[in-house]
Parts: structure tokens; sequence; C-alpha cells
């Protein structure tokens, strides 16, 4: 059963609809604070990782020197006393930038994944990802 997001799987286990869930430690750790009870109410039972977080995203047609400045302006964040203060307050130590071979532990994990017979699942976290491997090797 897909849920759609790490917020409505954690309310799902919670409520009993579904066993067990995966959900995003990040977003763990934010909830966390926000419900006192939830700690008591979850159970976990296995991680995967550490590994690469989500991007940051820019539309394609975003003009290339304001990609660098906001590029720019998310690595030097945790120098800022008032941002370092914000990133703290949402479990984030800074932004840095990546390449695409910093998802490798992403494809590794995919890996073992589709190995141990979760294709559907694997597919449905990266769309075309056969597609693009095989283009990849060529």
């Amino acid at each position: 059963m897909e849920a759609g997001w790490h917020e409505r799987s954690i309310r799902w286990v919670r409520s009993g609809r579904v066993d067990a869930s995966a959900i995003d430690s990040h977003v763990l750790a934010i909830a966390f604070p926000d419900d006192p009870g939830l700690r008591s109410d979850l159970r976990i039972i296995g991680t995967l990782g550490p590994s690469t977080i989500q991007p940051v995203a820019v539309a394609r047609r975003m003009p290339v020197t304001l990609k660098s400045e906001l590029r720019h302006l998310l690595v030097e964040m945790a120098e800022d006393p008032d941002a370092k203060n914000f990133l703290n307050r949402n479990f984030i130590d800074c932004f840095v930038p990546i390449g695409d071979s910093d998802y490798d532990d992403i494809r590794r994990m995919c890996g073992m994944g589709e190995s141990a017979g979760f294709e559907g699942l694997v597919q449905s976290a990266i769309p075309n990802r056969r597609e693009k491997t095989h283009n990849t090797q060529k």
C-alpha cells in the first residue's frame, strides 16, 4: 500500500491501518519533538543508510547565473548564525555541492532491493531505472 508521503505513513502505522512502513529518518527526527507520544507509539525495527538525502531541485529554465548564486547561498548558509539556527531546528547540518556519483549509495540499495525480490518497489522509487541503467552503460 503506497501512502504517498512519510507523514501519512506515520499516521497509518500509528492508527493500525498498516503494520509497518518505510519512513525517512529526517521526517521522524522532525516529527518526534512535535508529537511527544509518537516515539512510544512507533518501534523502529531496522534502518538503511546512512545515505545521501534529497537534492534541492530547480527548474531547468532558471538562468544559470541564478542557479549558481542559489547554490552558493545554500552552501554558505551554515556560516550565518541566524541561518544556522534555522538549519539546526530542522536537523540540517549544512548543504554541500554534490554530483551524480554521490547517489551511488542509493543505487546500491536499490540493487539490493532488486536482488531480494523487491523489484516493483524499486521501480516505483526510481522510475525507468532499467532504461537509465542501460543507457549509461553504452
